[in-house]
């Protein structure tokens, strides 16, 4: 009996020691970056054991009798420790540094037979659809962000590159004070942080609202800036291509993949019933597309991707990683077959060696940690506001303390980071940095606040070019929103005054706009203008553009022009406008047009109205200076333009009619890039005024002179400045990206 209570009390004593207390720490690399999504091996067993967070930290149970510990990371050593590491120290955190090795990703070979990985690839590529988040109906989740940036300087570079210097010259000292300086702010305090809580809306299939509950940006009190989930990578991870710091990489997730990437299992963890499969992947030897390499891990439930981190395969002088964490999620009807994975976190990290100077570079990261996610919420049409997906709302540029406290608690604010708010603060303060922020806001609206006045100067009337005006100076004053990210104003006004030095001309106009429904953008707007306009331009279809075909305009016509529209959105892909226009044309060149009583008009007055209706599905704009530099589709976009012109309606003078259309898709193929089709065409009546018929869309010129600096897209830029007059006509433009295929293949690693 002794000897049994002995042997008993002897066991107890040697396990207590592993099981007192839970067991938690963090993983880092030798510079203390967390490393996210390690392999914790329990007594370093294969197949049991659990994985690190995004944030780098493990815990284990206080009821797991743990004797040492396994560290797997794919590209790091493997590192196991024993119990008694952890038990001598009085740190509540146990801190592990791994080491790098040699190449960010091992060699593998596969012998005869399928992959494997493969198999589960594929797998999880059938899975896509289900694990999705954006093939839900709708949702919606609250993300709180935070993004900071950094100066790294390189002490041995820089002593490297002034050594031997004579450093009794001034530059030289200066030179060595200002680094010794930049050293110790960085230590300190960071350059550049900003935090943001936004609602995110969701509704199917590409409709999404991100509505700034609070902002704050270091230095500023009212910064035209926000960080987001998805400003560096996309929300989640099952795109067939991901856009990544606006660059377009071959998802490894994604139909053909296995045929462009190699794919590896490195690891298997058992949780329970389920498994979860360590892949990684990189693109195969002589592949050439815009690639990724990285490590994903595969979670049996559903076949979808529970942590993935990864990086460009040819990253170039920008180092840029991306890592993503999925959770678990309600599907709304509370059973557990609704369970569906949803993004819990998304982190960025991107790092230039050699920028701004050898000697310096620059780090920037970015945390967003997603929560309240509700699927299938009543997310409605009204909700949304394509015009302005994100929208800065009122009060959120608060600076109260508790009113951040709760998202803050998911990743408090360390004191390096509270230094850095107080130090921007005060020189933000002091210098004025929100005067910097209205510059780049005019970069999103192209209008500038006129001190703190309602009133705003629309830069885009500032300084115009076209061969016919030759340069052209304005000014334009407007009533509408400055500030980029705040809902637009409902009633705006505006004027706009202008001169041609080379046809010696003035041009004047001004508008009113009435935004009725918002919502749906409902507008009225009523307009005057004494200006220029191009004869035979497809002018019912034509976008807003930085640069378009005026710029090579030499054939113009000097308008009066009175013009009054309504549009709406019709739906989530339908819009429509109808437009009222009286004009009174004088042709700024040789043209006589002949009349009924076999005289010659060289005046001409039109009244006319025209419907337009488009129908969008996925489109996805990018703006600078509200032009579109560079929009996708889901689906082509149809555009269609009637116009009929009266005469004896308010003066008008001729009969007439126009058949505009357009249809358009920009979207990205395969391994090439990002690909640009659009054909147009049209018909008038054949005895319209020049002005009322169709002139070749084509900027060259037979002299040679010109701007010719400019790339205009849908022109026929190559052919000559001809007087091509027709009645009817179809244009066919199409663009390609050529992407990597000129890029050497890459050749780092067999498979």
């Amino acid at each position: 009996m002794r000897i049994s209570i002995l042997f008993s009390l002897f066991c107890l004593f040697a396990t207590a020691g592993f099981t007192q207390k839970p067991l938690q720490g963090i993983v880092t690399d030798p510079q203390g970056t967390p490393l996210a999504f390690v392999t914790v091996l329990l007594n370093n067993e294969p197949g049991k054991g659990v994985l690190t967070d995004i944030e780098g930290r493990f815990s284990i149970g206080a009821d797991v009798a743990v004797r040492r510990l396994g560290f797997r990371y794919v590209g790091y050593e493997t590192r196991v420790v024993e119990a008694e590491f952890w038990q001598k120290t009085s740190e509540k955190l146990l801190v592990i540094v791994l080491k790098p090795t040699e190449l960010a990703l091992p060699e593998a070979v596969v012998r005869a037979g399928e992959n494997p990985a493969d198999i589960l690839i594929r797998k999880a590529i059938a899975n896509r659809r289900r694990n999705n988040p954006d093939l839900h109906k709708s949702y919606t989740c609250t993300t709180y962000n935070k993004v900071l940036f950094d100066m790294v300087p390189n002490r041995a570079i820089f002593e490297q590159e002034y050594a031997g210097k004579d450093t009794s010259r001034e530059s030289v000292r200066d030179a060595w004070t200002r680094f010794d300086k930049m050293e110790r702010n960085t230590r300190d305090r960071h350059v550049f942080l900003m935090e943001s809580v936004t609602e995110r809306s969701f509704l199917f299939p590409d409709m999404v609202q991100e509505n700034v509950l609070l902002n704050r940006v270091a230095g500023f009190q009212n910064a035209g800036i926000v960080a987001l989930s998805n400003m560096v990578q996309p929300f989640s991870f099952y795109g067939d291509h991901l856009t990544i710091l606006d660059k377009n990489f071959v998802n490894p997730i994604s139909p053909g993949s296995p045929n462009l990437y190699f794919f590896h299992i490195e690891d298997t963890l058992y949780t329970g019933p389920d498994t979860v499969w360590v892949i990684s992947f990189h693109p195969r030897k002589g592949k050439v597309f815009e690639a990724l390499e990285g490590v994903l891990h595969l979670h049996s439930r559903g076949w979808a991707t529970q942590n993935v981190r990864a990086q460009p395969a040819n990253p170039g002088n920008l180092h840029l990683k991306i890592e993503q964490a999925y959770q678990m999620v309600d599907g709304g009807l509370g059973r557990a077959d609704t369970v569906q994975w949803f993004p819990a976190q998304l982190n960025f990290e991107l790092e230039i060696k050699k920028y701004p100077a050898p000697f310096v570079g620059m780090r920037g990261s970015g945390r967003s940690y997603i929560t309240d996610v509700r699927l299938g919420a009543p997310v409605r049409l009204r909700d949304m506001n394509p015009e302005m997906p994100v929208i800065l709302l009122p009060e959120a540029n608060s600076r109260s303390d508790s009113a951040w406290m709760r998202w803050r608690g998911l990743a408090p604010l360390n004191d390096k980071e509270s230094r850095t708010y107080v130090w921007l603060d005060s020189i933000g303060k002091s210098e004025k940095f929100d005067n910097t922020a209205d510059l780049t806001g005019f970069l999103t609206t192209g209008r500038l606040p006129i001190g703190g006045s309602f009133v705003s100067l629309d830069l885009r009337n500032l300084l115009k070019f076209n061969e016919y005006e030759g340069t052209r100076l304005g000014l334009g004053l407007s009533t509408g929103q400055a500030r980029p990210l705040l809902p637009h104003r409902r009633l705006e006004v505006g004027a706009n005054l202008g001169y041609g030095f080379r046809d010696k001309g003035w041009k004047y106009g001004g508008y009113a706009l009435w935004r009725i429904m918002r919502s749906r953008q409902t507008q009225l707007r009523i307009s005057w203008r004494r200006d220029l306009l191009e004869p035979g331009a497809p002018y019912e279809i034509s976008a807003p553009a930085l640069f378009d075909r005026s710029l090579y305009a030499r054939r113009m016509d000097r308008t009066d022009e009175f013009a009054a529209s309504v549009g709406s959105r019709l739906g989530r892909f339908f819009s429509a406008e109808g437009i009222f226009r009286k004009q009174e044309l004088r042709p700024g060149y040789a043209y006589r047009y002949g009349t009924d009583d076999s005289g010659f008009a060289d005046q001409f007055r039109f009244t006319e109205a025209t419907l337009f209706l488009r129908f969008a599905h996925g489109e996805r704009p990018r703006t600078f200076l509200a032009n579109d530099i560079g929009s996708t589709q889901r689906l082509p976009v149809v555009e269609l333009a009637y116009t009929r012109g009266w005469r004896g309606l308010w003066q008008g003078e001729y009969n007439y009619e126009r058949w505009t259309a357009a249809v358009y898709h920009a979207f990205f193929l395969g391994r090439l890039g990002r690909s640009r089709w659009r054909v147009e065409a049209g018909i008038a009546s054949a005895d319209a005024p020049l002005a009322k018929l169709y002139t070749l869309n084509q900027t060259g010129r037979r002299d040679g002179w010109g701007l010719n600096l400019f790339v205009l897209p849908n022109t026929f830029q190559s052919l000559p400045d001809t007087a091509f007059l027709a009645d009817r006509f179809v244009n066919f433009y199409f663009a390609q990206e050529i992407g990597p295929v000129f890029t050497a293949p890459n050749t780092r690693r067999p498979t």
